[in-house]
């Protein structure tokens, strides 16, 4: 069981975000996008398919399914991810 939002800001699109209604996890996105090899408007899903906790105890998506107009377009797996304490500000100069 899920429950949905809609987030809305002017002169963007729409985004629909589906939380798991017992964990609070984020289960689904969905929002309309450009297909870079054509083009065209596609409906783009990101769907979380499964969690797991990092060393600090957060839980972070694992494994996450990727559609576009309902048709799978890539599926990916998390093997290692690491938070940075900070960055430095030259990171961000042109």
């Amino acid at each position: 069981k899920v429950i949905g939002v809609r987030v809305s800001k002017k002169n963007q699109k729409d985004v629909n975000v589906y939380f798991d209604k017992e964990t609070g996890l984020l289960t689904k996105m969905e929002y309309q996008t450009i297909d870079a090899s054509n083009g065209k408007d596609v409906n783009e899903e990101r769907i979380v398919k499964e969690y797991t906790k990092n060393k600090d105890g957060i839980m972070v998506p694992k494994k996450i399914t990727l559609k576009q107009d309902g048709k799978v377009f890539a599926e990916t797996e998390t093997v290692e991810m690491k938070f940075l304490e900070s960055l430095d500000d030259s990171e961000f100069k042109k």
